[in-house]
């Protein structure tokens, strides 16, 4: 059992906030550093800063009043001369320096090393065109670098499975923060070389410049230029830009941009063959159609062209009908004619009779034998 005083969260922080606000020197303190980060919120006109030595960072404030009395406009990269005092905020625990006063003085050290060392790296060739090695439109292997189970990771692997199955997928977790970030990182990239990855894709979500300026390690750069497997990065938010992406053979605003760029070529492919499809089912379609229509107007004029012939011959047939029942000898012997023969031989002339031949008259309703009697030579009808 612990006899000393227990103090709650809120006693802790009175007494911490009473031990810093009341130490004479932290409460009208000068101090420089580089400004690293800069937000203004117009709303209520206030300043928020980073100021780094290049070691450690102290978040800054700066109230409207403040504002007022500045000659010059800050910016990320400058070295500034700051007075004010150290604000601890009790509720959640963390601490401020609130300005006072600020004034410039050029350029920081941080922002003078990154200069000098981007202008070596353009003297060597670094970012040329021509130095940039083109991206596999089609990888079979994808080496992701990037720290494990982050935003960052999620956003690239979500996006790229969007619609490509096809590409294996490397994750190499890696440290993406810290001083021994760029170490880490250059680990990696041999680790995705060793893997024979066809191209390697470093993504890092958004953050402080303090936080991202690993990314203008002259060492990772170089690491970066001198892989034998093309890199495409992805770091930070749109507004962030790092001597890393500069080096890289293609660089995106974010991760998720990073991964689209690497989607593409399959996007593009699959609305290719969908399109090519939609044309190949089209033209089925119009081919069945253009069959059925033929089939359809052949069959209308097989059928017209039968029914005219029927129509002709049932009128062929009437006509014969009609001439049938007028030359039948039948409806002749009917109106009192006879047909006579000798020998069933009809009887064309009197020469082809004799006296005594028996003949026959075939009437209407039966017949008439007869015996010549006579034949006696007459006038022609």
């Amino acid at each position: 059992m612990i006899n000393t005083p227990c103090l709650s969260i809120t006693e802790l922080n009175q007494l911490i906030k009473i031990s810093l606000e009341s130490n004479p020197i932290l409460s009208d303190v000068w101090i420089t550093g580089e400004i690293t980060q800069l937000k203004h919120y117009a709303r209520a006109n206030q300043y928020y800063l980073n100021i780094s030595d290049g070691k450690a960072v102290i978040n800054s404030v700066m109230y409207e009043r403040t504002l007022s009395r500045l000659t010059f406009d800050p910016c990320i990269g400058q070295q500034v001369y700051i007075r004010g005092k150290i604000i601890f905020f009790q509720n959640k625990g963390s601490l401020i320096f609130q300005i006072a006063y600020m004034t410039p003085d050029g350029i920081g050290n941080e922002t003078k090393k990154l200069a000098e060392l981007k202008a070596l790296f353009k003297q060597e060739g670094f970012f040329d065109p021509e130095s940039k090695r083109e991206l596999p439109l089609y990888p079979e292997k994808i080496g992701l670098i990037t720290s494990l189970d982050s935003a960052a990771m999620g956003d690239f692997v979500t996006t790229l499975r969007q619609s490509n199955n096809y590409s294996e997928l490397v994750v190499i977790p890696t440290t993406v923060q810290g001083a021994h970030a760029a170490l880490s990182i250059c680990e990696s990239i041999d680790l995705a070389n060793h893997h024979q990855c066809d191209v390697i894709a470093l993504v890092r979500g958004g953050g402080s410049a303090q936080d991202l300026s690993i990314f203008n390690d002259e060492n990772l750069c170089r690491k970066i230029r001198h892989s034998t497997v093309p890199i495409i990065t992805g770091i930070g938010h749109q507004t962030d830009e790092s001597l890393a992406d500069l080096v890289a053979d293609y660089t995106t605003l974010t991760p998720t941009a990073c991964a689209q760029h690497l989607l593409n070529p399959f996007l593009d492919i699959y609305q290719t063959l969908s399109k090519a499809q939609s044309l190949f089912n089209s033209r089925i379609s119009q081919y069945f159609h253009d069959s059925q229509q033929l089939i359809y107007h052949a069959n209308q004029l097989l059928q017209s062209k039968v029914d005219h012939a029927i129509k002709t011959y049932d009128y062929r047939i009437e006509q014969l009908s009609r001439l049938i029942v007028t030359l039948n000898p039948l409806k002749t012997l009917s109106k009192g004619y006879s047909i006579t023969t000798l020998h069933d031989k009809p009887i064309t002339s009197i020469k082809n009779v004799s006296k005594d031949d028996m003949i026959v008259s075939t009437c209407s309703d039966g017949n008439i034998t007869s015996i010549v009697k006579d034949v006696q030579l007459g006038k022609k009808n």
